[in-house]
C-alpha cells in the first residue's frame, strides 16, 4: 500500500509505503508530521462519508438547505399570502416525503427511483417550476441522490477537515495552476481514493481504513476538562485532538477484541511498565499505582505515565486494531531512553499482529530501537525508513543518512569541546 502527497505542507512531492511500520526521521519543520496529519485527514473523511455521518448530513443538506431555498424564492415572489402558504405548504409535503424515502431501509436503486419520481412533482407543479432559480435548485436535488454528489461532499469535508489540521495554511506551495493530492493505493485489494485540492475538489475511490488516530501529546489527558465544555461542543478545533479526546470518554468499540490474548498482554507490559494503570471513574482520570490504593489525578502523574496511559487506554477501549491506523507524532517526547526502547518494543509488536503505523521522530535511540525490535520479531518487511528533507520524503535503504543527520547536534558539541581545549 502506498500514499502519495504532492503539494501538501512542507511537502511538495512524497511516495510513502504503508505496508507495517513507516518510520519518518528528519529535523524539526521538515513534514515529518505533515504526512500523518494529512493521512488522517484523508482517513477520516473517507471513513465518515461512507457511513451514517454521510447519509445524516446529506439528508440535511437535502431537507434544510434546498427545500428552504424554494421556499426563500417562493417568499421573494409571491405577494399575495394566500399563494405564498398554498405553494409552501406544497413543498413542505414533498419534503417530507422526500426524507421518508431517504430513511427507508431498501435498495439503492429502488430508493433513486422513488426519490427521482418524487421531486419530479416540483417540475410538474407549473407555479413552482416557473420561479426563478428553479432549474439551479432542482438540478443540485438531483444530484443528491447520484454517488457524484457523496465524492463532491467527501472532497468538501477532507478540505474542511485539512484547514482545521493546518490552520487553513496547507496549500502555500500551490501556484495558480496547481493542485494538491493525496492518494492511497493498496494494489493488493485493488482498492484506492485520491482527493485533489485546489480551484475544484474532487474525490475518488473508497475507504481503505476504518480509522485513524494521531498521537501527539499526552497533554490530552489534562485538556479533557476544558474540551468537554459545553461551550466547545460545536465548535470547531483540532481534528486530532477532538478526535483522540472523544475516544478516551466514549464507551468501548462495539468489535470483536482484535487479537485478543495479543492485546491483552500488550496492556499487561504496559501496566507493567509504568507501574499500575490509568481509569476513568465519571468524568476523572487517574493513575493508581499496584503498591499504593489511593488514586493520583492525572494531572499530577509524570508526563512518561501519561504517554504509555494514552496508548493503554486505547487498547483498552478497541481503538487498535488491524483495520485502522496509528500515527506516533514524535513518540519518544517526555520519554527515558530506557522507556524510549520500551515504546518501540510495543509498536513493533502491534505492527506484528496487524497494525498499520505510522512514527515521526528525530530520536535515533528511537529509530534505532524500532529497527532492532524488528529484527527480533522478524518483521524486517514490513518496516520502511524515510528521511524528511527540503521539503521531500526520500525512502532510505539503510539507516546511515538518518543517523548522520541527527548525529549533527553531537558533533558540533564535540567540536566546541575540542576547540575549548585548543584555545586553552
Amino acid at each position: 500500500m502506498e500514499l502519495r502527497l504532492k503539494n501538501i505542507g512542507m511537502i511538495k512531492k512524497a511516495t510513502v509505503k504503508l505496508d507495517g511500520l513507516t518510520v519518518i526521521a528528519g529535523e524539526n519543520d521538515t513534514g515529518k508530521s505533515t504526512v500523518g496529519k494529512v493521512l488522517f485527514c484523508a482517513v477520516k473523511s473517507s471513513a465518515m462519508s461512507s457511513g451514517g455521518f454521510f447519509y445524516r448530513n446529506r439528508n440535511k443538506y437535502i431537507i434544510k438547505k434546498l427545500f428552504g431555498d424554494l421556499k426563500n424564492i417562493i417568499h421573494l415572489t409571491q405577494r399575495q399570502p394566500n399563494e405564498y402558504s398554498r405553494l409552501a405548504h406544497r413543498v413542505n409535503k414533498i419534503r417530507e416525503d422526500v426524507e421518508k424515502i431517504l430513511k427507508l431501509k431498501c435498495d439503492k436503486v429502488s430508493q433513486r427511483k422513488h426519490y427521482l419520481k418524487k421531486i419530479q412533482l416540483l417540475k410538474d407543479d407549473s407555479d413552482i417550476s416557473s420561479l426563478p432559480l428553479f432549474e439551479e435548485v432542482y438540478k443540485e436535488l438531483e444530484a443528491a441522490i447520484e454517488d457524484s454528489f457523496k465524492n463532491k461532499f467527501t472532497a468538501t469535508n477532507f478540505e474542511n477537515i485539512m484547514n482545521f489540521a493546518f490552520a487553513g495554511d496547507y496549500s502555500y506551495h500551490l501556484s495558480d495552476k496547481s493542485y494538491s493530492i493525496v492518494e492511497i493505493k493498496d494494489e493488493i485489494r485493488n482498492q484506492s481514493l485520491r482527493f485533489e485540492l485546489g480551484s475544484k475538489l474532487n474525490f475518488w475511490g473508497n475507504k481503505i481504513f476504518d480509522d485513524a488516530t494521531f498521537i501527539d501529546t499526552p497533554v490530552i489527558f489534562q485538556l479533557i476538562k476544558l474540551l468537554n465544555d459545553t461551550s466547545l461542543a460545536d465548535k470547531e478545533y483540532m481534528p486530532t485532538i477532538k478526535d483522540l479526546k472523544q475516544k478516551l470518554i466514549d464507551l468501548p468499540q462495539k468489535r470483536a477484541i482484535w487479537e485478543q490474548q495479543k492485546i491483552k498482554e500488550i496492556i499487561i507490559s504496559i501496566q507493567e511498565t509504568i507501574g499500575g494503570d490509568i481509569v476513568l471513574e465519571g468524568s476523572e482520570f487517574s493513575y493508581k499505582k499496584n503498591d499504593d490504593p489511593k488514586p493520583i489525578k492525572i494531572e499530577n502523574v509524570a508526563t512518561g505515565i501519561k504517554s504509555f496511559g494514552l496508548l493503554l487506554f486505547l487498547l483498552k477501549k478497541g481503538y487498535v486494531h488491524d483495520k485502522s491506523i496509528l500515527v506516533f507524532d514524535e513518540p519518544e517526547v517526555h520519554l527515558h531512553p530506557k522507556w524510549e526502547l520500551k515504546m518501540a518494543e510495543i509498536i513493533v509488536k502491534l505492527v506484528k499482529y496487524g497494525t498499520t503505523i505510522i512514527v515521526n521522530s528525530h530520536s535515533p535511540y528511537m529509530i534505532e530501537a524500532l529497527k532492532r525490535y524488528s529484527e527480533v520479531e522478524a518483521i524486517e518487511d514490513k518496516v520502511n525508513f524515510y528521511l524528511a528533507e527540503n521539503g521531500y520524503i526520500e525512502h532510505q535503504d539503510s539507516l546511515e543518512n538518518i543517523f548522520e543527520k541527527l548525529a549533527l547536534p553531537m558533533r558540533q558539541l564535540k567540536q566546541m569541546k575540542i576547540d575549548a581545549y585548543i584555545n586553552g
